[in-house]
């Protein structure tokens, strides 16, 4: 939970802000309940920032075992379209550029 010196805000209200002591106290009241323990603290965030980390660096990981497989697959493609008699790939192109 985040430290907020209610008093010391209270004060400030009252002598910067020209508000009566009655007022200031509950308006820093209010903001006070307001931010509660809702509010993130610096260590919060950087330990989020941390699993983010974690978790972007794990995805890259997996991105780049799908690339690899990807390639490989590719690879085994083309090495089965270079099996193929010249006279099928003549007659595949039209077909390639006729769907496109």
């Amino acid at each position: 939970m985040i430290g907020f010196d209610t008093l010391k805000a209270s004060l400030r209200l009252q002598e910067e802000a020209d508000f009566d002591e009655h007022q200031a106290h509950a308006l820093v009241n209010i903001f006070a309940e307001g931010i509660g323990e809702d509010m993130a603290t610096r260590d919060d965030l950087e330990k989020t920032e941390m699993s983010l980390r974690s978790e972007i660096q794990a995805l890259r990981g997996d991105l780049e075992k799908t690339e690899a497989s990807l390639r490989s697959e590719i690879q085994a493609v083309r090495s089965e379209v270079e099996v193929f008699p010249d006279h099928t790939r003549r007659d595949a192109i039209p077909t390639q550029i006729a769907v496109e």
